[in-house]
């Protein structure tokens, strides 16, 4: 197998010719999305077609999909890159995240029963479990499967519908917000506290929590990326009062 942007031949799987375009479609995606290839890396079809054992036929009309999805872009003259999100969109996201993570956060407050608590105690615990790997793809898959479960338990199929919308460009950004704070034990201790907020039963508290968790990540990973350390510490208008300093979401 052929090696590509530096990764090991194992990161990249055979295919089967009965699923050839959707399992290269998925294989490409699932690397540019768990971060095992970064924000900005050039890509070429030819590598990864090698790379996959597949064809560059099948390579471009994959690409063609991610390129829809916005996952991947494609410059005129120079090929491809990995998607990232400019710091506009990434509050502007932050803002629709927010909005869905609270009305799902507010019915797991309501509705929650000891098993959709125990179910959320494992997938922090799945997070808990990676503090010491250095591989990228678990980690930013235990961290997007947390919040996708706060949707499924809000047992709202609206909200996990709006939440499809959006599940490609939020692990985008959970993957900028590793690659600027690789700390996995924030990501604990954040996700713990909120788990803890839903078992308090407050819906007003969740809110402030979630919103307040997740408009600092944007803000923090815009922070961190253009330099600006500290600028966002003493200027946090999203901060509750007497709510402690968040790290991420």
């Amino acid at each position: 197998m052929a090696p590509i942007v530096g990764l090991p031949a194992s990161a990249m799987p055979r295919l089967t010719s009965r699923t050839r375009l959707s399992e290269t479609t998925e294989a490409i995606r699932t690397l540019v999305l768990d971060g095992l290839v970064p924000t900005g890396s050039r890509l070429k079809d030819q590598e990864l077609a090698e790379a996959l054992g597949v064809s560059r036929a099948t390579v471009r009309e994959a690409v063609r999909q991610l390129v829809h999805e916005g996952i991947l872009i494609h410059e005129p003259y120079r090929g491809l890159r990995v998607a990232g999100l400019d710091d506009q969109e990434v509050l502007d996201l932050s803002e629709v995240r927010a909005a869905l993570e609270t009305l799902a956060g507010q019915r797991v407050t309501r509705n929650g029963s000891s098993d959709s608590f125990a179910r959320l105690d494992e997938a922090v615990d799945a997070i808990a479990g990676l503090i010491s790997s250095e591989e990228p793809g678990p980690i930013n898959e235990a961290h997007i499967a947390f919040h996708r479960l706060v949707q499924q338990l809000s047992a709202n199929r609206f909200l996990e519908q709006a939440w499809d919308v959006i599940d490609k460009q939020t692990r985008l950004v959970l993957r900028i917000d590793r690659e600027t704070q690789p700390d996995v034990g924030r990501l604990v201790v954040d996700h713990r506290a909120l788990v803890d907020l839903f078992r308090r039963g407050d819906p007003g508290e969740v809110e402030e929590a979630i919103k307040s968790h997740v408009l600092r990540q944007a803000e923090n990973v815009i922070r961190i990326r253009s330099g600006r350390a500290g600028s966002s510490a003493t200027n946090d208008g999203h901060r509750a009062s007497g709510q402690p300093e968040d790290n991420g979401t």
